[in-house]
């Protein structure tokens, strides 16, 4: 972790970005869920996508933390917000994060140890859970079961990754262009 004269990561391993659109009651529970990771060289973008809630006195509290990056725009979409993300991102891989979603705490340790371990792949799925409002999982999803030996054609008819279960190497997505912003739902699929 490379650290500049005021402690701020200068050249962080990852960049998890949130987008968000008036999601504060939820914003903090998913930035937690980021500095509470035992992998620790990181940093946190959150894109505000024009919220007209109280995003911006929510974001405050973590101001005061290094790693963490607040970016306000007008309302653009999530395929833009995504994007907004990644042109600010510095890391080598890049992580998504939905502003109503957590990620478990070993989350990048094991998914950074991976591709570090595979060099010769770009992007790195995981498991999920479905919650309820109260944050108890009620249903887990291990696409790896539907899909088992994947190939580029089963690609078409069947995505086995979500966008908040995956780490990707950041050159690939800057070669494919980011999220396409004419696609306005699945726009994970489209990448």
């Amino acid at each position: 972790m490379n650290l500049n004269q005021n402690n701020k990561v200068t050249n962080p391993t990852v960049s998890v970005i949130i987008p968000s659109y008036n999601y504060a009651n939820f914003l903090p529970e998913a930035v937690e869920s980021i500095f509470n990771q035992t992998f620790q060289d990181f940093e946190v973008i959150v894109v505000d996508d024009g919220s007209t809630d109280n995003t911006q006195e929510v974001v405050q509290t973590f101001m005061v933390r290094d790693r963490f990056h607040y970016i306000y725009q007008e309302n653009q979409g999530l395929a833009a917000t995504r994007n907004t993300g990644l042109r600010a991102a510095k890391g080598d891989f890049v992580a998504f994060l939905d502003a109503d979603d957590i990620i478990l705490p070993n989350k990048l340790e094991v998914q950074v140890n991976w591709l570090r371990n595979n060099p010769d792949f770009g992007l790195v799925g995981s498991g999920y859970y479905y919650m309820d409002e109260h944050g108890v999982p009620i249903e887990e999803q291990r696409p790896w079961l539907r899909s088992p030996h994947l190939k580029i054609e089963d690609l078409l008819f069947d995505c086995p990754f979500i966008v908040h279960a995956i780490l990707v190497k950041k050159e690939w997505v800057d070669k494919v262009g980011g999220f396409d912003k004419r696609v306005r739902r699945v726009e994970d699929w489209d990448l």
